[in-house]
């Protein structure tokens, strides 16, 4: 899958789930500014509940979205 992204927020509980499977192409989203925005602490605790390592965390809390929109990370 090099030319889809998947984008979920803490709320959806599946998307963690496909993490090792979808890693590359997972991005999470949090409606920010949004008054009914979550948090990323909701998205990280789920996937370090499951097990999930930060490299993996890294790619979809930022990574990821950076390399789609030719960001540059420092």
């Amino acid at each position: 899958m090099r030319q889809v992204f998947i984008a979920f927020d803490s709320a959806e509980r599946a998307a963690p789930l496909l993490t090792p499977l979808l890693q590359d192409n997972l991005i999470w989203a949090s409606d920010i500014p949004h008054l009914d925005a979550d948090p990323p602490e909701g998205a990280v605790a789920d996937m370090n509940r499951l097990g999930i390592p930060k490299e993996v965390q890294a790619k979809v809390m930022g990574q990821n979205s950076a390399r789609l929109f030719g960001v540059t990370l420092n």
